[in-house]
């Protein structure tokens, strides 16, 4: 059993490459049934997609984080120099939150088929394992 696991997807607009990690707290002697929870989940993910409901949440999370950083002067300084580095203006913003409403699971689904291959996964561990090699 993990305690806590997220993923962490990662962008930058002047680079063509991304990335995207997950990660998993777990008890030492967890470690091979949450390697292997991760790759099951994986691979269900791009056969079976996610659930319209799961999809529908996670846009609505994306709207309400964005709004957020909008309303936050900081954030909103940040992106307005970022766009000037960019080349781009608010516009880009409006039409991505556009795409972002209408995206369906199948959308998902087949940029998790293209974009993520599970063979090419790096697992890293971190922790004190030989206490609990013994067990």
């Amino acid at each position: 059993r993990a305690h806590a696991v997220a993923p962490s997807p990662a962008h930058d607009a002047l680079d063509r490459a991304g990335n995207w990690a997950a990660y998993a707290q777990f008890a030492p002697q967890n470690k091979a049934k949450v390697e292997a929870a991760f790759r099951d989940e994986m691979a269900k993910l791009t056969s079976e997609g996610f659930p319209v409901a799961e999809v529908a949440a996670a846009m609505a999370g994306y709207a309400q984080v964005q709004q957020l950083n909008r309303s936050n002067d900081a954030r909103l300084a940040a992106t307005l120099v970022n766009h000037l580095i960019e080349g781009r203006t608010f516009a880009w913003n409006a039409a991505l939150d556009k795409k972002m409403q209408t995206l369906k699971p199948a959308d998902v689904q087949a940029a998790m088929k293209k974009y993520l291959d599970l063979a090419g996964f790096s697992i890293v561990n971190a922790g004190d394992f030989a206490k609990s090699a013994g067990k």
